[in-house]
């Protein structure tokens, strides 16, 4: 029965994170016998350290230059062109 639980609150975690926790503990409080949720926290405080550990992503933001009054024109003249083909469709 107790196999049962433990097989039950670990079966989402890998067998290796398993006994990875297990090892923590045992060095951590080598007197106390663990059980499942002490498993379970340690897994998912050693997921929470290396998850830390990983580089942030940079937010790239493209650079915009400035539009030419050329191009303001010539994409109000595509939308317009764009609009009024709209128009004879509906």
């Amino acid at each position: 029965m107790i196999r049962e639980d433990w097989l039950l609150a670990l079966s989402p975690y890998p067998v290796d994170e398993c006994r990875a926790a297990c090892r923590i503990h045992t060095q951590d409080q080598p007197n106390k016998v663990p059980n499942e949720g002490h498993i379970k926290a340690i897994i998912l405080r050693e997921r929470a350290k290396a998850v830390a550990a990983q580089p942030k992503p940079v937010e790239v933001t493209p650079e915009r230059g400035a539009v030419s009054a050329e191009m303001k024109a010539r994409a109000d003249a595509e939308v317009a062109h764009f609009l009024k083909g709209v128009g004879k469709k509906i």
